[in-house]
């Protein structure tokens, strides 16, 4: 059951919706995929498998040594003088630690391997995946790197990309389980379910006693609609030790998928009772809650994912959709405003909360969110045609005129024109008589800039 809330919208703001969501992906990255989070619909769980394996560290960049030279006191003869010691590796500015060339090609892996894990601890995750796709090149026996790559991946949402990862750590560590767990799971995540029960299957009867692979292949079945074999599965990975908060999680989750609320209710409990600190079982508690019209409860259930984890999307969407059917307007704002102070760039939110505070009669607070797209986005056609509805509802025809004539002059596409001239047309339609000169000014002059 996943959380889409949306107030009720005004009919011109239905225009801007399908552009703005479409180009509001990312963010922070969020906790990786999981047999729950599939196949139940709003979990945010960690995915199966076996703990990530550390890389090898980076050995410390040697600096050359200043070579010597002839004594002062006695002239040294050119046979005598010590060898010309290497050239230091150049720094480029940025890089945490050099890249010593003078290495061999597996210490210079290595040193890749040092590079991409502090780029990642800096939050630079691209960069960091490149560094750490330099040292495989450099090093083809090196293992474990393309797994991480592979889980990086997955928790960015990209299971086509984490697939490959996963398989390029097989080819380099056949016996990896944990890696074909992971291609698994993410080749039913890309709709392969075929592919994916073949290859748990074959998995499960090599390694009979791996309760995570039995886990993953019940995800694999559920997502192929083989709801009672996916039960099975994940049951009897729960018969196998060691007991696992995760697999009650997962099995609840494909429980509540089902209908069985009270089963599920019992396997979220027991999941919680293992691990409290588990962010993705207070957010499937809270979907629970909530389709079942406890909204009190689903509240607590979100609030309490949120401090578990606060950059969980979904305990933000449910606090929302939770307090509006509690009919509590200034609490779902205070929520909006974190959300937003969260993830700045994410205009998809910006958009909801707009759409919320204007059917809420807010539209001073719409109209400030709006304005902050604009700030952080000056020339994003986006920015401006959530300012544009923003203003219509504040009662300002002609601002809002003009940030729909930015937003077209802006886009980079004609779609985005097309999308500002359809919201500009709604616009004249329900404007009162005395600005129709206005917008017959606007117009011609918009025919004559044509």
């Amino acid at each position: 059951m996943r959380i889409v809330w949306r107030a009720a919208r005004l009919a011109a703001t239905l225009l801007v919706a399908g552009a703005v969501v479409a180009r509001s992906t990312g963010g922070a990255p969020a906790p990786s995929a999981s047999p729950a989070q599939k196949s139940a619909s709003a979990s945010a769980a960690k995915t199966p498998g076996a703990p990530v394996g550390k890389a090898p560290g980076a050995p410390a960049a040697n600096a050359a040594d200043a070579p010597s030279g002839p004594s002062l006191l006695v002239p040294a003869n050119a046979d005598t003088l010590p060898p010309e010691s290497p050239a230091a590796p150049f720094l480029v500015p940025g890089r945490p630690i050099a890249i010593d060339t003078t290495q061999t090609r597996q210490g210079r892996a290595r040193a890749y391997v040092a590079l991409a894990q502090q780029l990642e601890r800096r939050g630079q995750v691209s960069t960091a995946l490149a560094a750490y796709n330099s040292a495989l090149v450099l090093d083809t026996t090196l293992t474990g790197v393309a797994f991480h790559m592979g889980r990086i991946y997955q928790s960015a949402g990209d299971p086509e990309r984490a697939a490959r990862a996963f398989a390029a750590e097989i080819r380099r560590d056949p016996r990896n389980a944990a890696a074909a767990i992971e291609l698994g799971i993410s080749l039913a995540q890309m709709g392969r379910e075929t592919d994916a029960i073949a290859r748990l299957e074959a998995l499960t009867k090599r390694l009979p006693n791996d309760d995570q692979a039995w886990s993953a292949l019940g995800f694999a079945y559920h997502a192929a609609g083989r709801t009672r074999d996916a039960e099975s599965a994940m049951r009897r990975a729960l018969e196998i030790p060691p007991a696992r908060a995760s697999e009650h999680r997962d099995l609840g989750a494909l429980l509540a998928a089902q209908g069985r609320d009270r089963e599920a209710r019992a396997e979220f409990e027991r999941a919680m009772a293992m691990d409290p600190k588990d962010a993705a079982t207070w957010i499937n508690l809270g979907n629970l809650e909530h389709r079942a019209g406890r909204h009190d409860q689903a509240l607590e259930a979100y609030r309490g994912a949120e401090a578990r984890d606060s950059s969980q999307v979904l305990a933000l969407q449910g606090q929302v959709q939770s307090l509006a059917a509690l009919h509590r307007p200034r609490d779902a704002e205070a929520v909006y405003r974190r959300w937003i102070g969260r993830r700045p760039a994410d205009f998809g939110v910006r958009l909801e909360a707009i759409h919320y505070f204007v059917s809420e009669g807010r539209s001073d607070a719409a109209l400030e969110i709006a304005r902050g797209a604009v700030r952080i986005a000056p020339n994003s056609s986006d920015a401006y045609l959530m300012l544009g509805v923003a203003l219509d509802a504040a009662g300002d025809k002609r601002g809002a005129l003009a940030a729909l004539r930015r937003a077209e002059g802006l886009a980079t596409d004609e779609a985005g024109q097309v999308r500002a001239r359809q919201l500009v047309a709604t616009l004249r339609a329900g404007a009162p008589d005395s600005l129709r000169a206005m917008f017959a000014a606007d117009s011609v002059e918009h025919e004559q800039r044509r």
